[in-house]
């Protein structure tokens, strides 16, 4: 049988970003504090779990892989990885927060067990996307502007969740 890597990748690197996010979800409530405030889910909002697809896809990508033995057949640039890794992040981002409302909203689904599997899906399809841009040839070209995109939404993070907008992404629906 043979072996595809970068498939593997996508499985393997999505169930290690679950991991991390499924942690994450609660560190806030297990040490709360500023740093753990801008970093992890403070509420139930989706805004807030919009960072679990950001930082487990941001810190798995950043990952020495050399060290892991099953990733360490894979070679890519360090433009090629911060690509990667931008592309991940938002396309999982995205997915969370339209499939979150289209579910809930659209069709009247709102269930644990749906959000977990939303979440799972937009992390796989994160991956998937994340590897295809890896395969860029132009990728030193993009990296800067990968860079920014990501200091962006970090920063929306940080503010946002020490000042959140009256507005429904920032809700909580657990305490409304």
């Amino acid at each position: 049988m043979k072996k595809h890597p970068l498939l593997l990748w996508i499985l393997y690197s999505s169930v290690l970003c679950f991991l991390f996010g499924t942690l994450f979800h609660f560190l806030y409530q297990w040490f709360p504090s500023l740093i753990f405030q801008v970093l992890f889910p403070i509420n139930e909002s989706i805004w807030e779990h919009m960072k679990l697809c950001f930082y487990p896809v941001i810190l798995l990508w950043l990952l020495p892989q050399h060290k892991i033995p099953f990733f360490a057949s894979l070679t890519w640039s360090k433009e090629q990885r911060i690509n990667g890794m931008t592309i991940s992040a938002v396309i999982s981002m995205l997915i969370t927060f339209f499939g979150y409302y289209g579910l809930r909203y659209g069709f009247a689904i709102e269930s644990l067990p749906t959000d977990l599997l939303l979440y799972f899906f937009s992390l796989v399809l994160g991956q998937y996307h994340g590897v295809l841009i890896t395969k860029s040839k132009r990728a030193a070209e993009y990296s800067q502007c990968a860079i920014y995109i990501l200091i962006i939404i970090a920063v929306l993070f940080m503010l946002f969740s020490l000042s959140p907008l009256a507005l429904p992404a920032f809700i909580s629906p657990v305490t409304h």
